[in-house]
């Protein structure tokens, strides 16, 4: 349970950061309106702006955390069926990141998995190449 736990605690802190984000930049536009450096549309603009700018990253945020979600999940049920080794599969097109061009097709063992850093966010075995990434670590017959 431990990398399912560990993965809340992120999100959690991820969440609780966020907040502190947002506030912060209405708080600044606010100010920059009372004191007149800016006109009331260039703060609603602001705003606006940066509504929309979080809200695509709290989608990317989101739906990189579910597909996390669903690695543990794979990952904890092969550990119980005793898999331990995972092939890294995946599309190989315009979108693919360098990190997983190098990986795609490669078997390896979890512990393994974990030593890689992937510049984003991990640990590998859970978030593979990244943010939004399109690829699956997948438990393989034990060779």
């Amino acid at each position: 349970m431990k990398p399912l736990n560990d993965a809340r605690a992120k999100d959690l802190s991820f969440f609780n950061s966020l907040k502190g984000i947002i506030v912060s930049k209405v708080s600044q536009v606010v100010h920059s309106f009372k004191t007149g450096l800016i006109t009331k549309e260039a703060a609603k603009s602001t705003i606006t702006r940066e509504a929309q700018t979080i809200k695509r990253q709290q989608q990317t945020e989101i739906s990189t955390r579910i597909n996390g979600f669903k690695q543990i999940a794979r990952n904890m049920f092969a550990s119980a069926v005793g898999i331990k080794m995972f092939e890294y599969v995946g599309p190989l097109d315009g979108k693919t990141r360098d990190f997983c061009r190098q990986h795609i097709g490669e078997v390896r063992s979890m512990k393994e998995w974990n030593n890689f850093k992937n510049g984003q966010i991990e640990p590998v075995s859970v978030y593979k190449g990244g943010y939004n990434c399109r690829h699956s670590l997948v438990g393989v017959k034990n060779v």
